[in-house]
C-alpha cells in the first residue's frame, strides 16, 4: 500500500458521503470561489472613496479573514493526522508511515489551497491600486498557506510522538504541583503553541503590508520569508521521520479511547461544569458530566485553543491595536467557528455512541440540552471572558460588543443546530 493507493481509496470514500449531501454542497471547492468572489467584492468597496484610511482599513479586514480561515485549516491538522473516522481502522492494518503522513498532508495542502482562494481574489484589487502592496499581501499570504499545509501538522506529528514516547509520558509527570502533562495534554499542546506563534507573527508584520519597511519584529520580506521556510523544513523533517513515528503514534492516539482494564487519565469536570450542570435535568446531568469527562481526555486542543484565544484577546484590549474591533472579531470568529467543530464532535463516536442513546432512559432532547449546554459553556467562558476587557478598551465601545454579540450570537445558534444527538 503506497501514498497513492492509500489517498485514492480514501478520496473514493469522501466522494460517496459528500453524494448524501446537497448538490451545491457535494464540491469542496465550491464554497472557497464563491468566498473568494464574495470577499474580492467587499474589499473593492472598502477602498472606494476618499477616506485616507481606507488602505489600512482593507488590509486589516484582508488579514483578519486570512487568518480566520488559515487558522480552521490549522485547527484541522490533528484531525487529518489522528482522529479522521477511519483512524481506528488504519492503526490496525500494516501502512507504512511515510503514506499515512504523506495522506494527512495532501489534505491539509489541499484544504490550504481552498484556504488560499477565499484570500486570493482580493489581491487582484490590491494590484489594481499598487501591484507591490499586493505582492506583499501575496507573500504573507503564500507564508501562510505553508505554515498551515505543513508547520503545524509536523507539531502535531511530534506531539502524536511524544504521546507514544514513554520517556516523554515519564518527563510529563515527574513536574510537580500542578504543572504535569498527561499524553493527550502534548496533543493539544505542541500544535496550540504552533497555530499561536503563526498567528502572531502574521500581525507584528501589518506595519509592513501597510507600507513600512519593516514588520514589528525585523524586516518585512525576511519574517515572511522566515515563516515559509520554516513551514518547508518541519515538513521535510516530520516526513523523514514518519516512517518510524506515524504507525506507533496512530496506534496509541486511538488507543486512548479504546483501553480497557488499564488506568485512564479521565478527570471530573471543573467547578465551572458541574455549576452549569445543576441547572439541567437529571438524564440531561449525567450526559454533561460524561460529556465534560471525554471532551478534555479526547479534544485536550479545545482548551488549548480556547485558552490561547481570550489570552490573545486580553493582549488586544491592552495593547489597543489599530483596528482592534477588526482584529478582536476575527480571533472571537475564529474561536467560534472552532466551537461549532466541538458541538458537531459532541454527537459523534467516540464522545458519543448511537447505541448508548437508545438503550440508556434519557430523553432526546435531555441530551440535546445537555451537549448544547456543554458547548455554550465552552463559547461564553473563552469568548465571553475574552471580550469584555476588549469591549472596555476599544475607542467606539458599542461597536466593539456588537460585533462581538453578534459573534458569540451566531455561533450559539449554528454551534446548536449542530449538535447531534
Amino acid at each position: 500500500m503506497n501514498t497513492r493507493t492509500l489517498l485514492r481509496w480514501g478520496d473514493l470514500e469522501e466522494r460517496r458521503r459528500r453524494a448524501a449531501r446537497p448538490v451545491l454542497l457535494r464540491s469542496p471547492w465550491l464554497v472557497p470561489v464563491v468566498g473568494g468572489a464574495a470577499v474580492a467584492l467587499a474589499v473593492a468597496a472598502l477602498l472606494r472613496g476618499d477616506d485616507p484610511d481606507r488602505f489600512a482599513t482593507a488590509s486589516r479586514a484582508w488579514l483578519a479573514l486570512a487568518l480566520l480561515v488559515h487558522t480552521a485549516v490549522m485547527l484541522g491538522a490533528p484531525f487529518r493526522l489522528f482522529w479522521r473516522h477511519d483512524g481506528a481502522l488504519l492503526a490496525r492494518l500494516p501502512l507504512p508511515g511515510g503514506a499515512l503522513f504523506d495522506v494527512a498532508a495532501i489534505r491539509g495542502a489541499r484544504a490550504s489551497v481552498r484556504a488560499v482562494i477565499v484570500c486570493a481574489p482580493a489581491l487582484i484589487v490590491f494590484g489594481l491600486e499598487d501591484w507591490a502592496w499586493a505582492a506583499r499581501h501575496a507573500a504573507l499570504l503564500g507564508a501562510l498557506a505553508l505554515a498551515s499545509a505543513g508547520l503545524v501538522p509536523a507539531t502535531a506529528l511530534a506531539a502524536g510522538g511524544l504521546v507514544a514516547s514513554e520517556k516523554a509520558q515519564a518527563l510529563g509527570k515527574s513536574f510537580g504541583g500542578e504543572v504535569q502533562l498527561s499524553g493527550t495534554g502534548w496533543l493539544g499542546a505542541l500544535p496550540g503553541l504552533a497555530m499561536s506563534a503563526v498567528v502572531i507573527v502574521a500581525i507584528l508584520c501589518v506595519p509592513w503590508l501597510g507600507g513600512a519597511t519593516a514588520t514589528a519584529i525585523g524586516p518585512g520580506w525576511l519574517v515572511v520569508a522566515g515563516l515559509g521556510g520554516a513551514a518547508v523544513i518541519a515538513v521535510a523533517m516530520a516526513r523523514a521521520a514518519a516512517p518510524a513515528v506515524m504507525p506507533h503514534a496512530l496506534r496509541e492516539v486511538v488507543a486512548l479511547d479504546r483501553q480497557q482494564l488499564a488506568h485512564l487519565e479521565i478527570h471530573p469536570p471543573t467547578g465551572i461544569e458541574r455549576a452549569v450542570a445543576r441547572l439541567l435535568g437529571p438524564g440531561a446531568r449525567l450526559v454533561h458530566g460524561k460529556d465534560a469527562r471525554l471532551m478534555r481526555r479526547r479534544f485536550p486542543l479545545a482548551y488549548v485553543v480556547g485558552a490561547v484565544g481570550t489570552i490573545t484577546l486580553w493582549i488586544m484590549a491592552a495593547s489597543r491595536p489599530e483596528g482592534l474591533v477588526v482584529w478582536s472579531t476575527a480571533v472571537a470568529g475564529a474561536l467560534a467557528l472552532y466551537g461549532v467543530v466541538l458541538a458537531r464532535r459532541l454527537g459523534e463516536a467516540p464522545i458519543e455512541q448511537g447505541i448508548t442513546l437508545i438503550v440508556l432512559p434519557i430523553d432526546p432532547a435531555a441530551t440535546r440540552a445537555a451537549k448544547r449546554a456543554w458547548f455554550a459553556t465552552w463559547l461564553l467562558i473563552y469568548v465571553g471572558v475574552g471580550a469584555v476587557p476588549v469591549i472596555a478598551r476599544a475607542s467606539a465601545p458599542l461597536v466593539c460588543a456588537a460585533a462581538l454579540i453578534g459573534v458569540i450570537a451566531v455561533g450559539l445558534g449554528v454551534g446548536a443546530r449542530a449538535v447531534r444527538a
